[in-house]
């Protein structure tokens, strides 16, 4: 695997280079929005909880 991955560099640097920062930013992105709709999830759950407790 990793023999695989410096002979795929040293072959094409740039596409490999830049395949690897899109797929990091797509991952930090997707789980940006994850936490953020979580959050968001958890703001609605809570008034939901308290009116049935009413």
């Amino acid at each position: 695997m990793i023999i695989k991955l410096i002979r795929d560099y040293d072959e094409d640097k740039w596409r490999l280079a830049a395949r690897t920062t899109i797929t990091l930013l797509y991952l930090k992105i997707k789980i940006g929005l994850f936490k953020q709709e979580y959050k968001d999830a958890n703001f609605i759950k809570d008034p939901i909880k308290i009116s049935f407790r009413n």
